[in-house]
């Protein structure tokens, strides 16, 4: 998913590594280039502000790096080590509620390869060319089709791999979730408040690592409390333990709009703004057979009345994200469904095991199983195609540029430069820069537009230009392509008046206070 070519340049495996590993990077850069201090409460992509987001993974690799680990070990080893652990919490999870083997794997298998129906559209690419390199290599992906409104993306291309936080997130949280069923299913006979309360710093710690995470056993918490009021002690001491650990994060880094993160919008992605279709019909699409069999398999195997309690909390957490969404990307609310649907999974899984033991039910059970897998599988499948699935990051020139250009600047300096989610500044030299990729600060709820104005006074060379360079405290301007294309930038504005410290094929460096 990341390494250095043959050329020397670095390299995402997959398209959403491509996209999204470029601000972890950033920041993992940031950790091993800046005092780590100083990093918490500057941004990397967006100068003024604290750093808004989970951050201990990317602070892992950073403190990796400083160590002299290599950048894609950095970043490949922790993922490894965190999917192991997470495969191993998975099965712990499933065991604890199933008592079933069988039923745990099957179900970890369901959620690995989720997806829903456009594998249909991978018979119909088939008329059109049946080769074997066609069945190897699909044509496209068959979980993600957006122009048809298909929009799940199967879980670990979509989350597990390229978002870093969740991988983080999810690993420790399923090890809490398991602690916070046991103990709800024994009426929390088996544990202690201080026990409690240990695990509630725990849960606090995750506001560190993964937002939705936290999310997810907030509002599962507050579910299981309504049905077990009696052990308010253990809630109690439970809730103020998170407390405890979480609100610094909110009050220190929690970012400018955090309050205003949740929004009604009925329907999620099937919502008017979005794709304006019923709801149902957009589950039916993008989980296919997956929620007919949840409720039929609910019924049939879920006969304990505190395990029909518990899965009954995540029917509420799909039913309030369906309502609801918190955080100003709609799509953000996957990572909630993403646990809905694992939950989901485990009852799925009990009733293929109960129809596998009927009168032609091993038929019907493979067919349901290949129905629930395939679109899944075929987008798996087609990733491990590395060489037609690669993108260049960030090039053998860029990286050198960028090591040179931080060994002759100091983590004070302030970099002007283009919103490029690869601009080589903030992500190989680890340099502080005014503003990045919009993209990444809109999700954030972070409201950029005067600073954006701004910079394009400054690029334009207006009258404004020299008081907004000591307004900002810049330091160096990168004007290049991307600068030109993006702001209008003239190159000739800045030759009349500051020193040329750096050209290359990727711009020219100004330095602006000296």
């Amino acid at each position: 998913m990341l390494y250095i070519s043959s050329s020397g340049d670095l390299v995402a495996g997959w398209r959403n590594v491509w996209a999204d590993w470029a601000m972890h990077i950033t920041q993992a850069n940031a950790f091993y280039s800046q005092p780590i201090f100083e990093v918490f409460q500057n941004h990397p992509i967006y100068s003024g502000i604290p750093l808004s987001y989970p951050f201990v993974i990317n602070l892992l690799s950073g403190l990796l790096m400083r160590l002299g680990v290599p950048l894609v070990e950095a970043f490949i080893v922790p993922s490894l080590l965190l999917s192991f652990i997470l495969l191993f919490g998975l099965y712990y999870f499933g065991k604890t509620l199933t008592q079933s083997a069988k039923q745990t794997l099957l179900a970890i298998t369901l959620f690995l390869t989720s997806g829903g129906l456009g594998f249909m559209y991978f018979f119909s690419d088939l008329q059109q060319d049946s080769s074997w390199q066609r069945i190897l290599y699909p044509l496209h992906e068959y979980t993600h089709m957006k122009d048809i409104g298909y929009y799940w993306t199967t879980t670990l291309l979509a989350h597990l791999v390229p978002q870093r936080a969740f991988l983080l997130g999810m690993t420790v949280g399923v090890f809490i979730l398991t602690y916070l069923y046991y103990h709800f299913k024994h009426s929390f006979s088996k544990t202690t408040p201080a026990k409690m309360f240990l695990l509630g710093l725990s849960t606090g710690l995750i506001a560190y690592m993964h937002n939705h995470t936290l999310i997810m056993l907030f509002l599962i918490s507050a579910w299981l409390f309504v049905w077990s009021r009696s052990s308010w002690r253990h809630w109690f001491s439970y809730a103020f333990g998170t407390a405890l650990t979480a609100l610094p994060f909110f009050y220190y880094l929690g970012g400018p709009e955090f309050s205003q993160y949740v929004k009604w919008y009925p329907g999620w992605l099937a919502n008017k703004q979005e794709l304006d279709q019923p709801a149902w019909w957009f589950w039916f699409k993008n989980w296919g057979l997956f929620l007919p069999l949840f409720i039929v398999g609910f019924k049939a195997t879920v006969k304990e009345y505190k395990d029909q309690v518990f899965i009954g909390g995540f029917i509420f957490l799909f039913f309030l994200a369906n309502l609801f969404i918190f955080q100003p990307s709609s799509w953000d609310n996957a990572k909630l469904f993403l646990w809905v649907y694992l939950v989901f999974s485990f009852p799925v899984a009990g009733l293929l095991l109960k129809v596998w033991q009927r009168h032609f039910g091993k038929i019907l059970t493979f067919l349901l199983f290949i129905i629930l897998t395939t679109s899944g599988g075929l987008d798996l499948m087609r990733v491990l195609n590395t060489s037609k699935e690669s993108f260049v990051m960030v090039s053998n020139e860029e990286l050198k540029l960028a090591a040179e250009f931080r060994q002759q600047t100091t983590s004070n300096d302030l970099v002007l430069t283009s919103t490029n989610h690869l601009n080589w500044v903030p992500v190989a030299a680890g340099r502080r820069i005014v503003m990045g990729y919009p993209g990444w600060l809109w999700s954030h709820g972070i409201k950029y537009a005067q600073k954006e104005a701004d910079i394009k006074k400054i690029y334009q060379g207006l009258p404004e230009a020299p008081t907004l360079l000591k307004k900002y405290g810049i330091t160096y301007v990168v004007v290049d392509k991307k600068t030109e294309e993006e702001f209008g930038s003239t190159d000739y504005y800045f030759k009349l008046r500051y020193p040329l410290v750096y050209s290359s094929p990727f711009g020219n460096i100004y330095k602006v206070n000296h």
